[in-house]
């Protein structure tokens, strides 16, 4: 009798082995608030708070703040990859959000044409950088930095 028993659970656990499974390969995070992670960066930012970068992030599109947050790069680096201004802070377009945004320990890299890294539309707002490399070298009308 319990070699019946042995047998079938085996025979059981044989079909299953056979048995075609699907594979999804999930969206891995970029950043992380807290221990709540995010696979789009423009998530994370408008949640704002404090957003850790968790890998190399490429972006294809502007990337809006408008409001407090806080980047740490952790090292990594963020390169626009078809977007001539990568980060636009407090956007004209949402006037009267002041933004308090500081970057730590990150490169920002655009080699689009006419490129900006980080670019500011408005005065009241404080911008704080602390370990941070800006590359803005695409090839026309280049600035880093634009207040």
């Amino acid at each position: 009798m319990k070699k019946r028993i042995l047998s079938f659970v085996l025979a059981f656990a044989m079909l299953l082995s056979v048995t075609p499974v699907a594979v999804f390969a999930a969206a891995t995070a970029v950043a992380k608030i807290g221990n709540a992670e995010y696979t789009d960066l423009q998530e994370a930012l408008n949640a704002g708070g404090a957003v850790e970068l968790l890998k190399n992030v490429d972006i294809s599109s502007r990337l809006y703040i408008n409001k407090d947050v806080i980047i740490d790069g952790n090292g990594y680096t963020i390169t626009a990859t078809g977007t001539d201004r990568l980060f636009r802070i407090n956007d004209s377009v949402n006037p009267g959000n002041a933004a308090n945004v500081v970057f730590t320990d990150i490169i920002i890299k655009n080699e689009t044409a006419n490129s900006r890294c980080i670019e500011t539309r408005s005065g009241d707002l404080s911008l704080t950088l602390n370990g941070v490399e800006l590359y803005s070298t695409g090839p026309a009308y280049d600035q880093a930095l634009t207040v």
